[in-house]
C-alpha cells in the first residue's frame, strides 16, 4: 500500500536494528506496460532514512523505449511528525527525447494519539517540476508543473487503516497531452491510486484507501483502494487498487497487488505489481 501508511510501516519495520535495506518493484499490464525500479534504503542516524531509487518504464505504445528515472528520497522523524523530501530527475536519452526534474516536500503531523486505541495524522505535501520536450511540430517547449496534496490517516487499534487523499495541480505552459511522449510521471508529484506511470496533464485526483492487518503476528495486511482522476486533456478515470502484502521471514516481505484502471468512455485495462523488501542489519 503506497502513501504514507506504506511509509509508516516501513519505518517501523526497519526499527532501530536495521541499518539497511532494499526493495525490488516491478508493475505489468495491458499494453505491454513495464515499470521496474530497485530503491536501496538505509538509516545514517537514528531519525534519518535516506535512499536512491533508480527504475524505468515502457509499455507497446507511444513508449517502446525505456523512460529512465532517478529519485533520491530522504525522511527525518522528529517528534512534531514526519519530514519527507524527494528529488527525482528523467534524463534526456537524445536530441529527440524529453527530459524532466523536481521535487516533493511534505510534512505528516500528529493529530492525535489515543495510544493502543490508534491515532490520527494529517499529511502535506507540495511538488513542482520542469519537462524539457517536443511538440509534433516546432521548437523545444519547456512545461512547469505544480500539485499541492493533503491526506489524513485514520488508525483503530494498530489493526485498521483508512486513508483519505486529494490533490490539485498547475501548469504553466501548453498542456503535456498534446505533445509526443512526455518522460514525467506526475506520481512523482502526488498520489493517484494507479499503478502505471501518468504523463497526462492532471487537474485534480482524490480517493481513499483501507488497509487490515492480519493475524497471526499482525506484521502482514490486506488493502484496498479507489480514486478519481480529471485530466485536462483527457477523459476523467477510475482506478481501483487491490492487494495484501505478507511477511514472508523475519527480514523480508512481498506485495502482490491488482489495478483496475478505466476511463470514462473507454475500456478498462488491467495491470499486476509485485514488490519484494528484504532488511539488513
Amino acid at each position: 500500500m503506497k502513501v504514507l501508511l506504506s511509509l509508516l510501516l516501513l519505518l517501523s519495520a526497519a526499527g532501530t536494528a536495521s541499518a539497511w535495506w532494499v526493495d525490488a518493484d516491478h508493475t505489468f499490464g495491458d499494453g505491454g506496460l513495464r515499470k521496474d525500479s530497485a530503491s536501496f534504503f538505509f538509516k545514517p542516524g537514528a531519525r534519518w532514512v535516506t535512499g536512491l531509487n533508480a527504475g524505468y518504464y515502457s509499455d507497446d505504445g507511444v513508449y517502446t523505449e525505456n523512460i529512465w528515472t532517478l529519485r533520491l528520497p530522504v525522511m527525518l522523524n522528529l517528534k512534531a511528525g514526519l519530514i519527507t523530501l524527494k528529488p527525482f530527475f528523467y534524463p534526456e536519452r537524445g536530441a529527440s527525447d524529453s527530459s524532466a526534474w523536481g521535487a516533493k516536500a511534505g510534512m505528516m503531523l500528529p493529530v492525535t494519539d489515543e495510544g493502543p486505541d490508534g491515532y490520527t495524522h494529517l499529511t502535506f505535501s507540495a511538488a513542482a517540476a520542469r519537462q524539457k520536450t517536443l511538440p509534433a511540430v516546432g521548437a523545444r517547449e519547456n512545461l512547469s508543473a505544480y500539485a499541492l496534496e493533503a491526506q489524513i490517516e485514520k488508525n483503530y487499534y494498530d489493526q485498521f487503516f483508512f486513508l483519505a487523499h486529494a490533490s490539485g495541480f498547475l501548469a504553466d505552459g501548453p498542456s503535456a497531452t498534446g505533445l509526443p511522449a512526455p518522460s514525467l510521471d506526475h506520481s512523482d508529484l502526488a498520489f493517484f491510486g494507479a499503478f502505471a506511470p501518468v504523463t497526462a496533464e492532471p487537474q485534480w485526483a482524490a480517493g481513499m484507501q483501507f488497509a487490515r492487518n492480519m493475524e497471526p503476528d499482525y506484521d502482514s495486511h490486506v488493502y484496498a483502494g479507489f480514486s478519481r482522476i480529471s485530466f485536462k486533456s483527457a477523459a476523467q478515470a477510475s482506478s481501483a487498487i487491490f492487494g495484501m502484502r505478507l511477511k514472508l521471514w523475519e527480514t523480508s516481505s512481498i506485495d502482490l497487488g491488482y489495478n483496475l484502471y478505466k476511463p470514462d468512455g473507454s475500456g478498462s485495462r488491467n495491470r499486476y505489481k509485485i514488490l519484494y523488501q528484504v532488511f539488513f542489519q
